[in-house]
């Protein structure tokens, strides 16, 4: 956070555009209850890809998956989800989490997507 001459300004992006969530990738790097993240290990590469308004896809390193998504301005709604389904026991854990997706907070590199459960999925930008 800024604070300049009285003003202060964040990185948070306004709910006004939430749509800047359409074509943009993402790498997961923690998860968990917000005050004890747990990182994902450097040998584990899931992504999350944001395909227009309404549509991500993405990878647990193991499957594929893909589904809809409603957004408006930071809540989120996973309507569908649908994935490869190959053994893969840290992709179950990481997709659960991702179903109970209820909303967001984005920041220039890094989004944060909170669970029902209390949970959150944190991710950095994708280079």
């Amino acid at each position: 956070m800024i604070n300049i001459a009285g003003c202060t300004c964040d990185n948070t992006i306004s709910s006004t555009s939430i749509s800047t969530l359409a074509d943009t990738s993402w790498l997961f790097q923690k998860y968990g209850e917000p005050s004890k993240l747990t990182t994902v290990s450097s040998s584990i590469s899931i992504t999350l890809n944001f395909r227009g308004l309404g549509g991500f896809d993405g990878s647990t390193g193991i499957n594929n998956y893909g589904g809809g998504c409603r957004i408006e301005d930071n809540k989120i709604a996973i309507i569908s989800l649908t994935q490869t389904t190959q053994q893969d026991p840290y992709g179950l854990v990481y997709l659960d989490l991702l179903r109970q997706a209820t909303s967001f907070e984005l920041t220039k590199n890094q989004l944060i997507i909170k669970c029902q459960n209390g949970q959150e999925l944190v991710f950095e930008a994708k280079k």
